[in-house]
């Protein structure tokens, strides 16, 4: 097990679309957080930045997760080197667990240095403490359980994603499922009451914040079913993998 992550660090360290993806991210949320405080939400400066990094970024979030995810699997898959690997006798289910675990880590650690970009970014241009608003409740419980929150949507569309990727084996479809997933799933929130997707979700979940909700079961509720959803995406995806011919 540990030379199979040491290999996908190998891969990943010296992967240029990763990084140009990364750098892209980066990027974007240096535009972002560098907008004139009058264009932003009077909440989305200062300190509380982080609690509306995800409402302000969601959708791009999603359409670069979806291609993140499709350089862990789909490129290898069209490659030949996945086959090259499972051929030598690794077996299938450690291998996929080892590629899902560095696809949620990747996706996870740029999460938090983005948020940890946006605040700074807004701290320097808004001042450390928006005036004239009432801040909610920002302790250290609450920003870490909201967090973890995000990290539970996340983890949804990554889960989906990698279901997309060892279902269809093409890097352009992928990349499509992003953007499909964007308008799909703010339909999907704004037609069907009863759904609490990542989409959903976040927006919920912002909301619970300004009422000062996050450490209670109400706020925990809202990740109910993005966690079966990213359970049952993940679980197919495995089965397909394991099942699957790999060529």
């Amino acid at each position: 097990m540990k030379k199979l992550f040491v290999n996908e660090w190998i891969k990943i360290k010296y992967s240029r679309m990763l990084w140009f993806l990364y750098g892209g991210i980066l990027a974007f949320v240096l535009l972002l957080g560098a907008s004139p405080s009058g264009t932003m939400r009077p909440l989305d400066n200062g300190f509380p930045a982080s609690f509306g990094y995800m409402s302000l970024c969601v959708t791009t979030i999603i359409i670069f997760l979806s291609p993140m995810v499709g350089i862990f699997f789909t490129r290898e898959l069209q490659q030949g080197t996945m086959h090259n690997t499972l051929s030598c006798g690794v077996d299938r289910g450690r291998y996929f667990m080892v590629k899902t675990i560095c696809a949620i880590a990747s996706g996870t650690g740029i999460h938090v240095i983005s948020v940890f970009e946006f605040t700074i970014l807004r701290i320097a241009t808004g001042g450390f403490r928006p005036v004239s608003v009432q801040i909610p409740h920002c302790g250290f419980a609450t920003a870490l359980l909201f967090q973890l929150g995000c990290c539970v949507q996340q983890f949804t569309y990554i889960a989906f994603f990698l279901l997309i990727s060892v279902l269809f084996r093409k890097t352009a479809i992928v990349n499509l499922a992003g953007i499909v997933t964007c308008f799909a799933e703010a339909m999907l929130s704004r037609s069907v009451s009863w759904y609490r997707g990542p989409i959903a979700s976040v927006l919920a979940s912002y909301d619970l914040w300004l009422e000062g909700k996050v450490l209670t079961m109400e706020f925990l509720r809202q990740y109910g079913q993005c966690a079966v959803m990213s359970m049952a995406f993940l679980a197919l995806a495995y089965l397909i993998f394991r099942r699957r011919d790999i060529n």
